[in-house]
């Protein structure tokens, strides 16, 4: 095999290979972001979902000693 027909292989092998990344990512990518979606709550106009608290859980949990009342140091307020 001369030395031309020895690079053409390599190019077209290197090729596959990228090809087959290149595929394998984009359907990973894919089936993770469908995957979160069916995780996602959102509203219909597309905003987050506001979970339920209870209210009165919280109250007991900070009475007793086992969550803090104190404000949280690292947060993002949020802004409707």
């Amino acid at each position: 095999m001369s030395g031309v027909a020895r690079q053409d292989v390599w190019r077209r092998a290197a090729y596959a290979i990228l090809v087959a990344v290149t595929a394998a990512t984009i359907a990973w990518t894919w089936m993770a972001g469908s995957a979160a979606s069916l995780g996602a709550r959102t509203t219909a106009a597309g905003g987050p979902m506001l979970r339920d608290v209870d209210v009165e859980q919280i109250m007991r949990l900070i009475q007793e000693g086992r969550l803090s009342d104190r404000e949280a140091q690292f947060y993002r307020p949020f802004v409707p």
